[in-house]
């Protein structure tokens, strides 16, 4: 995990797919959610908002490309509803 930017992080999940991106993110939402944090207030639970791109895309040729993907997959995420997970190319059959 790195910081990104000013509430942004990047994670590397090595030999995940996009679902499995999708899952472990939605994994650390529920611990996030659990979690108490003391310099919030009663009931206040941060927000998690998450692009997910697995690699190889095929429209990732350049490491650049890769920050394009997340931050459209991310925009996609946040334009549906607050604290989702937008995932970028398809995901596969459940």
């Amino acid at each position: 995990m790195a910081r990104y930017g000013g509430d942004e992080f990047a994670l590397i999940l090595p030999e995940t797919d996009a679902l499995g991106g999708r899952q472990f993110v939605e994994r650390l939402r529920q611990v996030i959610a659990r979690h108490t944090f003391p310099d919030l207030g009663p009931g206040q639970i941060p927000g998690l908002s998450a692009g997910v791109v697995a690699y190889p895309h095929s429209q990732v040729l350049r490491p650049e490309d890769l920050f394009t993907q997340v931050e459209a997959a991310l925009d996609r995420g946040k334009k549906s509803e607050p604290d989702r997970i937008g995932v970028s190319g398809e995901m596969p059959e459940s």
